[in-house]
C-alpha cells in the first residue's frame, strides 16, 4: 500500500471511513513509520491532551516534600527516644511504689485480717448452732421413740388380757350362736 493522503487522515478523525478502509488504513500505520508520524501529526488540537500550566512546578514542589534519607533516620531515633522515655518511667514508677510509705497495703492487709477472723466466727457460731439443733433434734427424737415403745407395751399388754380372759371368748361364742 502506498502511503496514506491528507484526505484519508481527515476522513480517519471524522469517522467518515468505511470499516475496511479503517482497518487497512490502521494496518499499513502499524507498519510503516512515516505513515504513523503523519496520522499523529494530524490529530485535531481538540484530541490532544493538553497538560495544566502549573504542573511540572506542583510535581518538582511534591518531590522535595518527600523525606530523605536523613530526615526518615532523625524520625526513628525520636520514635526510639520516647518509647526508652516512657519506658523509664513505667520503671520508675514501680520502684517508687514499693519505697513509698506501705501504710495503704498494711491497711488492706488489716482488712483483709479481719474479714478471715470474721469469716472463722461466723463459721463457729453457725457450727455450734448446728450441733445444738443437732442435740435438740435428738433429744425429740428419743422422746418420740420412748413414748412409741411405751404405746407398744400398753397394746401387748391389753391384747394379752384379752386372751386370757375367758369370759371374752364366751361372750364372742355367744354372740356367733345368735346366728345359727
Amino acid at each position: 500500500m502506498a502511503h496514506i493522503t491528507e484526505e484519508q487522515i481527515r476522513k480517519y478523525y471524522r469517522h467518515e471511513l468505511e470499516q475496511a478502509d479503517e482497518i487497512a488504513l490502521l494496518h499499513h500505520v502499524a507498519q510503516c513509520e512515516y505513515c504513523a508520524g503523519k496520522l499523529a501529526a494530524g490529530l485535531p488540537e481538540s484530541q490532544v491532551l493538553s497538560v495544566p500550566r502549573g504542573l511540572r512546578t506542583e510535581i518538582l514542589e511534591q518531590a522535595d516534600r518527600i523525606p530523605g534519607r536523613r530526615q526518615r533516620q532523625r524520625e526513628y531515633y525520636r520514635y526510639c527516644t520516647r518509647v526508652a522515655l516512657g519506658m523509664c518511667m513505667a520503671l520508675g514508677l514501680m520502684v517508687s511504689v514499693n519505697f513509698m510509705d506501705n501504710s495503704a497495703w498494711q491497711r488492706v492487709a488489716s482488712w483483709k485480717n479481719a474479714v478471715t477472723e470474721l469469716s472463722t466466727q461466723r463459721e463457729r457460731t453457725a457450727s455450734s448452732d448446728e450441733a445444738a439443733r443437732k442435740q435438740q433434734y435428738e433429744k425429740e427424737q428419743s422422746k418420740r421413740l420412748q413414748e412409741q415403745k411405751e404405746k407398744q407395751r400398753k397394746y401387748l399388754e391389753q391384747r394379752k388380757q384379752e386372751r386370757t380372759e375367758p369370759d371374752s371368748r364366751r361372750g364372742a361364742e355367744k354372740w356367733f350362736d345368735q346366728f345359727k
